[in-house]
């Protein structure tokens, strides 16, 4: 209905407690707001009551809004609105008709009917001719009571009211003694309807209290009686009357008696109130306290009555109550005390006014008392009697059932009870309860809960806990050192049959190895001793199998071993090198095949891992152009980099559809072991184009250098051998470029599994990286040259070749910037460096056992040799003697850093020795032992040499050194033999052999096999020849490692097979050890392999010994001995010929010989191994044959025709291959052909131009000449050039530095005087006598080919004859002008300094001299005498007609040559000089 404005209202009540202004506004708001209230535009009106009315525009938003539940915010409080339709006035239908409103209440007793009821006071005549309309009045928070009777006082109203409500201070009370009336205020509408709903009375008067409409000042009655009864006593009477009146009703009242009640908020207030005692101060008052209905009833007179009641009042008042936090299980207990008055009842015993009250609606406990006091009280008596306590179960406790462990407490509390018999009165259940509490779903239980009596609590925990400390579950673990013995206990003994109650976990990990036992406490020691003398009955042997081939076949047939040990009840493994048991499957170990230093500054290593777990800072990752991950490497750094790597890829894939040509993409690594991963496009069609290759690793490696990134790894895989050489030499331009630069990468490593393309890189690098000796800055070209092509000598079969070619030679010298093959200090002996004549080695071991003369060592100021690793190591080796040197050496100067002390090692100089090994061998006491020389006492020592130099015996004191120059193998018996009969001829008693290390140029004199076998040898063919005095063999400085090797070749010689060499040498004799002149020339090589080594794990020998048969068994079944006859010289094997061989052989583990005398190759180890390793040998013989007839066809060649280049000042030689290359394509015709250089490098010959180009650009020129009639390499004049000329060297050439040299070392004091220079070299070029003097010389050697027969020689002369020894040469006719002691002949000089001598060479007048230096064919020469016309017959007798080639002085050595012919001295270079 719309109101009189014509709006649509609605009333909107519950918000009583908020101010008028901040409601009203708030209203407005939320109502004109369709989203929230579904309202809209509205006035909002307060109502005198505090309601609010609000009024819509249209029918519809109003309808909407009673549609809804509304709640406001204010302050943060949520408020429920009540919202009603709201009727409002109807107009008259006359409009001078006058309105009136009546106020009806419409919660009122009076319903619309008996309306004529609520306004009867409108029949007034005043109000006649008016239309009276019935209006809603708003809820009232006011009460009228009418009559009041005189003895209620307004502060009594108050306090009753308030205690009725609940409520503190807010009722308010106006009384109006005029009218004996009083208006009451109550907080709310609420209250006044909850007095309203009960009759209420006081001092035994019934209160008739009316509703009361404070804005319209009216009181509203329910019936006309009740109006005229509210009216006030006429004061119509005298005071008198009124004063008697009033007497006479007190005294009727004080004679009679009355019953009051006081209402409390709850029973506890009653009980509190019942312990007070009122009643005994009040005798004349009956006091009933009322639990049920929360009061109490006073009865008695009424002036009693009223001071008990205000005295109740009181104390009632005085109550506190707090509300007291206790745990669940607390406070549940509590209460179930205080409802059965136990509680009470325990407070009222100490004294204490006070009740427990557990709230529901608020889930909380609530104290009561009657004073603060006696709270306090009650709060502490509760806090010390009881006690809430939570045991934790652990989890390794042992619990049968829940219901045993129940029941076990429950035996313990009554336990406890019986000990205190203080509390025997009380019941049980007050006493202590208990619970389990499980954790979640499990059923686990977690904690066991006691409530109840503090004092049996605490007793019943220690009782508990002991229980559980005894029953719970220890967990220890048990170590297992061998996996072994670990994997045996696991498999063969069963635990549970023999310990009760136990459980075993077998823990095998990476960190740990052994046992985890979960067991009861009070069994936990006994259980550990059981399962350790279990662990120690398993025993473990070691077995070791000498066959060959024996590690292949296991390997491969791991099962045969699996089936042993279910028969035997035991465990078998393999041994590795450390002595631990090794898994024969493919790890992930990391091995680098090749490491080369370039430019003394960049590494680049060849390295045979999984790129994918490599550690690195940087990896190249080589794909197509769509970023296809799902195959290959690709697939395998997605695997292994995680989902981190590929959401990488995927943002690149995003960012970049394809990839571009030459583009390098970085992203992150994810899991990869890398800081970085470079993506760039490779796919087989850009194999052909090698350019593209190389400029990805150049940007690849620029790009990792600018990133500030050290190292980086390169996928290697099958490109080829051109490609691979595009990418090496990439590297290569890489490092060139950045040599002199601050660069950042300088760790390069090519990283594969495959071995074929670790092959191919390998083989790369070490052509284009590695140097060629001081070669290594020349052109290309320098390797097609015949004096610098790498001759196919023979390998040292002996000496593995991986360590041969580890070695630089001798006499070589690094220059700075080439390469240096880097050393790995785990081969410390077979790896070393000579830099300008420094020999630097790389040693891993311990600096007091190294053999040298000089140790340095870093010490502290005060010189104690006891701090640190080294000084510590230094002394142990060296005894306490050194540091009383150093003490000495120190004196009383003080040291400060850098400065340096001499110490010498005098007193204990010597290595302390250990025994190794101690055997006798006939009369003969053989010792193996480390250390150096430790017997007292004369004693030969044998010390190892390499040249012819001195072969004489040295005395040092009471030890003579014997020289010992061992030629190969076969001489090491007949070398040891010869030390021995030493020993006998200079009668000593005692011998030394020192185990051979590494000779002084770095090479080693002999495998350690072949040394042993030769020493023992040469022992037992001592004693079995020699009768005299006993001899002393140790062999010292040996290791651990050499005791099997000895004790092996002991068990042949004792089983009949004496030593292979042995053998060799009685059959061959004196061939093998006098003929042998070649260290390089060995006869028998051989190849042994590691003995597998076992470990068999048993409680039962037997079973090891019969598993141990079985295998033995096993490996004789499949071993094999097979010699291959080899028709090829073993002299035609290059090094990689025999690598390849070895190498198979290595990976095979096959036993390999190779035998000279028999010329084939000996093979021992399994059938199918053999097999492989026989078809490696005829693949490599075929190629070496192949090999050979390529070569004796391009020798035939190189005899008939020789093409040469020419380079800076002299002309090389093409090696064979290219020359035979040359002369077909000539033959053929051809215009130009392309000629591989190597390293991916290749010329251009151009036969028009007779030119060769090479990759760089640079050209050079070639010539073809015929062998045997070619002019010297020197020479820079054509072929048919027969004219003499004459060539001055240049001072820096190095042809002008070797020929100045020589003349300046033979010139003696000549030299050293401050007037001597050489004012020019000439080289002298005369085809024609140069022809005559090849002729005769090819003639000499012919004739005498095993000897030199060619010598440099020096010839003085005057400088005004040059012109004719340089046109015609040297003439016999000049004979005579000097000295002819020696014959008629042509006189040469040994040494300069006689040539120069003024006698034959006489300076001219500018003080200028000249001397030749001369080839001379002086072949075979004897002492000449004066007068010779010719050199003398060799056969005085005239037999024969063989003449000598030249004559000398007859010194030793000759210092003077003389020649008769002469075409047998060619002047080759002409030295002008001062003097």
């Amino acid at each position: 209905m719309a109101n009189k404005g014509g709006g649509f209202a609605v009333l909107v009540t519950g918000f009583s407690q908020i101010t008028k202004k901040r409601i009203e506004n708030k209203l407005a708001a939320y109502f004109q707001s369709k989203k929230k209230s579904g309202g809209g535009e509205c006035d909002v009106a307060i109502v005198e009551n505090g309601d609010a009315l609000v009024t819509f525009f249209k029918t519809d938003v109003q309808k909407s809004v009673l549609e809804r539940t509304h709640t406001i915010t204010v302050d943060g409080q949520s408020i429920q609105l009540s919202v009603t339709p709201y009727s409002g006035k109807e107009e008259n239908s006359k409009d001078d008709e006058q309105e009136f409103s009546s106020p009806v209440k419409k919660d009122s007793t009076c319903a619309s009917e008996d309306l004529n009821k609520a306004v009867h006071a409108f029949n007034n005549k005043n109000f006649c001719g008016l239309k009276t309309v019935a209006e809603h009045l708003p809820r009232t928070r006011c009460l009228h009571v009418i009559p009041l009777p005189e003895a209620i006082v307004q502060d009594y109203l108050v306090l009753y009211f308030e205690r009725y409500l609940r409520c503190d201070n807010n009722v308010e009370v106006h009384m109006d003694k005029s009218t004996q009336s009083a208006i009451m205020t109550f907080p709310n509408p609420e209250a006044v309807e909850c007095v309203l709903s009960k009759t209420h009375g006081i001092k035994g008067h019934t209160l008739k209290m009316h509703r009361y409409y404070e804005g319209e000042k009216l009181t509203e009655f329910a019936s006309e009686q009740d109006r005229n009864d509210s009216r006030p006593l006429k004061k119509d009477k005298t005071d008198s009357e009124s004063l008697t009146q009033k007497n006479e009703d007190e005294t009727k009242f004080t004679s009679s008696f009355v019953t009051e009640e006081c209402d409390f908020k709850n029973k506890y207030y009653v009980s509190i109130l019942k312990n007070q005692h009122l009643d005994k101060d009040y005798p004349t008052v009956q006091l009933n306290f009322d639990m049920m209905q929360n009061i109490v009833q006073i009865t008695g007179m009424e002036n009693d009555v009223l001071k008990v009641q205000i005295k109740l009042l009181n104390k009632g008042h005085q109550i506190t109550n707090k509300i007291i936090h206790l745990s669940e299980h607390l406070r549940i207990f509590l209460t179930q005390l205080s409802n059965e008055g136990f509680l009470t009842q325990m407070f009222l015993d100490s004294g204490i006014n006070a009740a427990y009250s557990y709230d529901d609606a608020e889930d909380k406990g609530v104290l009561y008392a009657a004073s603060e006091k006696d709270r306090q009280k009650a709060e502490e008596k509760l806090k010390m009697t009881f006690a809430e306590v939570t045991i934790p179960i652990p989890v390794n406790f042992y619990m049968d059932s829940a219901n045993n462990f129940k029941l076990f407490i429950e035996k313990i509390t009554a336990s406890v009870i019986r000990e205190h018999l203080e509390l025997k009165d009380i019941k049980e259940k007050y006493l202590l309860q208990h619970s389990l509490e499980a954790k979640d779903t499990s059923g686990q239980f977690a904690c066991i809960i006691l409530v109840g009596y503090r004092i049996i609590a605490e007793d019943v925990i220690v009782r508990i806990e002991k229980y559980m400390d005894e029953n719970c579950m220890k967990d220890f673990f048990i170590e297992v050192p061998l996996l072994g013995v670990f994997e045996y206990t696991q498999r063969f003994v069963n635990f549970s049959d023999i310990l009760q109650n136990v459980n075993v976990d077998f823990v095998k990990n990476e960190q740990s190895l052994g046992l985890q036992i979960q067991v009861s406490m009070k069994a936990a020691t006994q259980t550990q001793t059981i399962i350790m003398d279990m662990l120690k009955q398993v025993k473990m042997q070691r077995k070791r199998l000498h066959n060959p081939g024996a590690v292949q076949f296991f390997a491969k047939n791991q099962d045969l071993l699996k089936k042993l040990e279910n028969p035997y009840q035991c465990v078998i493994y393999i041994e590795n090198q450390e002595g631990q048991q090794k898994d024969l499957s493919l790890s992930n170990k990391l091995e680098t095949i090749s490491s080369v230093m370039f430019l003394n500054k960049f590494k680049i290593s060849v390295v045979k891992h999984n790129i994918a777990i490599h550690e690195v800072d940087a990896i190249l990752h080589l794909t197509n152009e769509k970023f296809d991950c799902s195959t290959g490497l690709s697939k395998t750094l997605i695997e292994t980099g995680g989902p981190e790597f590929q959401e990488s890829i995927n943002r690149l894939r995003k960012r970049q559809h394809l990839i571009k040509d030459n583009a390098v993409l970085q992203s992150s690594p994810g899991k990869l072991s890398c800081s970085a991963v470079f993506h760039a496009k490779w796919t087989k069609s850009d194999r052909q184009e090698e350019n593209v290759l190389k400029k990805i690793i150049l940007a690849v490696l620029n790009l990792t250098n600018e990133q500030l990134f050290t190292s980086i790894a390169i996928p290697v895989f099958m490109l080829g051998e051109s490609s691979t050489w595009v990418m090496v030499k990439a590297i290569k331009e890489y490092c060139e470029k950045s040599r002199k630069s601050d660069a950042n990468l300088t760790d390069i490593r090519l990283v594969s599994t495959d071995d074929a393309s670790i092959k191919t890189m390998k083989k790369a690098v070490k052509q284009i990286i590695e140097p060629e000796g001081k070669h290594s800055k020349m052109p290309a070209v320098m390797k097609l040259a015949l004096k610098h092509e790498k001759k196919n000598v023979p390998a040292n079969p002996a000496l593995r070749p991986q360590q041969e070619a580890s070695r630089l030679p001798s006499d070589s010298k690094v220059q700075p910037d080439t390469a240096v093959t880097e050393i790995n200090p785990a081969n410390s002996n077979d790896r070393f460096l000579k830099c300008d004549g420094l020999k630097v080695i790389l040693v891993k071991g311990n600096i007091g056992e190294q053999k040298c003369d000089v140790i340095v060592n870093t010490v502290s100021e005060d010189m104690n040799l006891s701090q640190g690793p080294v000084s510590t190591a230094i002394l142990k080796q060296a005894g306490t003697q050194l540091q009383i040197n150093t003490d000495k050496a120190k004196g009383s100067k003080n040291f400060k850093a850098g400065d340096v002390l001499s110490v010498s090692t005098k007193g204990k100089n010597e290595t302390p020795a250990e025994s190794l090994l101690l055997k006798s061998i006939g009369n003969i006491t053989f010792e193996l032992c480390c250390g150096s020389i430790f017997k007292k006492g004369t004693a030969l020592v044998v010390e190892y040499v390499e040249n012819k130099a001195n072969f004489d015996i040295k005395r040092n004191g009471d030890k003579y050194y014997f020289p010992l120059r061992i030629k190969g193998h076969a001489d090491i018996t007949k070398s040891f033999l010869r030390a021995l009969q030493k020993c006998k001829e200079l009668k000593l008693d005692l011998l030394y052999i020192p185990v051979p290390k590494q000779l002084p140029s770095g090479r080693a004199p002999m495998d350690i096999r072949a040394f042993a076998a030769g020493v023992l040898d040469s022992v037992c063919q001592y004693e079995g020849t020699v009768q005299g005095r006993p001899i002393y063999v140790i062999v010292n400085d040996a290791s651990y490692g050499h005791i099997q090797i000895f004790e092996e070749e002991m068990v042949k010689l004792q089983s009949g097979k004496a030593g292979l060499f042995h053998t060799v040498t009685r059959y061959l004799g004196d061939w093998l050890s006098g003929n042998q002149t070649s260290e390089d020339t060995t006869n028998i090589s051989q190849h042994s392999v590691e003995p597998v080594k076992f470990q068999i794990y048993s409680m039962k020998e037997e079973n090891i010994e019969a598993a141990w048969a079985d295998i033995q068994k096993l490996a004789t079944k499949e071993h094999m001995e097979k010699t291959i006859p080899v028709e090829i010289p073993f002299e035609k094997f290059t090094e990689e010929d025999l690598e390849e061989i070895e190498e198979c052989c290595t990976r095979m583990h096959v036993c390999y010989i190779f035998d000279k005398a028999d010329q084939g190759i000996c093979l021992s180890g399994c059938i199918t191994d053999i097999c492989s390793v026989q078809d490696v040998i005829f693949k490599v013989c075929h190629e070496v044959g192949k090999r050979e007839v390529a070569l004796r066809e391009e020798m035939f060649i190189m005899d008939k025709v020789c093409w040469k280049f020419w380079l800076e000042d002299h002309w090389e030689t093409f090696i064979p291959k290219v020359n035979a290359c040359l002369e077909k394509a000539y033959n053929g015709k051809e215009n130009e052909i392309k000629v591989k250089i190597g390293g991916g490098d290749y010329c251009v010959i151009d036969f028009q131009k007779f030119t060769m180009t090479d990759t760089d650009g640079d050209s050079f020129r070639i010539d073809r000449r015929c062998t045997g009639d070619e002019l010297p390499d020197t020479w820079d004049i054509g072929e048919n050039q027969t004219a003499c000329s004459e060539v001055h060297l240049k001072p820096d050439s190095s042809e002008y530095q070797e020929v100045a040299q020589g003349f300046r070392d033979t010139l003696a004091d000549y030299a050293t005087r401050q007037t001597f220079k050489i004012d020019s070299i000439t080289r002298i070029q005369n085809p024609t006598l140069w022809r005559l003097y090849v002729a005769r010389r090819n003639e000499m050697n012919r004739q005498r080919p095993h000897q030199q027969n060619e010598k440099c020689l020096y010839h003085g002369t005057y400088p005004d004859i040059c012109p004719k020894i340089n046109a015609d040469g040297f003439n016999r006719s000049y004979c005579g002008l000097n000295a002819v002691f020696y014959g008629d002949g042509t006189y040469f000089a040994q040494n300069a300094k006689y040539s120069a001598h003024d006698t034959y060479s006489k300076p001219d007048a500018n003080g200028s001299k000249v001397v030749y230096r001369a080839r001379v064919l002086t072949g075979d020469y004897c002492k000449g005498e004066k007068g010779l016309k010719e050199p003398p017959l060799k056969d005085p007798q005239g037999n024969s007609r063989d003449r000598y080639d030249s004559v000398t002085d007859g010194a030793s050595p000759p210092q003077a040559f003389v020649v008769f012919q002469d075409n047998q001295a060619y002047p080759e270079y002409l030295i002008s000089f001062h003097v």
